[in-house]
């Protein structure tokens, strides 16, 4: 791949990794997450296949183009992946600082009721 091919590779992953966080915002809201991440996985095995030659026979030429759209799939594929997801790790993470938070305004509190008595 040549240089100016390469800055369009970056160029379309991330054009179209912002492309898909909008889309998977949205359809987020009216398909399961589970069925979102379903079509995601399967769509990442195809932009797989289409950015290398591949020795499981998926038949397709090495070229350029073909490897662009593979590259702008797998963009569209990471948004579909980490969007639905990631309200979830957010959340699991709050949980956890919070109670650790929790634990530790409570151990302190403890130690100053002790220094008290």
């Amino acid at each position: 791949m040549a240089k100016q091919q390469t800055v369009y590779a970056f160029a379309i992953f991330g054009v179209m990794n912002a492309v898909g966080s909008v889309f998977a915002g949205w359809i987020i809201e009216i398909i399961d997450i589970r069925k979102v991440l379903q079509a995601g996985l399967f769509l990442q095995i195809l932009a797989c296949l289409m950015i290398g030659p591949s020795t499981i026979g998926s038949g397709l030429p090495n070229e350029a183009g073909i490897v662009l759209a593979g590259l702008g799939l797998m963009g569209f594929v990471d948004a579909m992946m980490f969007v639905p997801i990631t309200p979830e790790v957010n959340r699991a993470v709050s949980l956890q600082i919070r109670e650790k938070l929790n634990k530790d305004l409570s151990n302190k509190q403890q130690q100053v009721d002790d220094q008290c008595n």
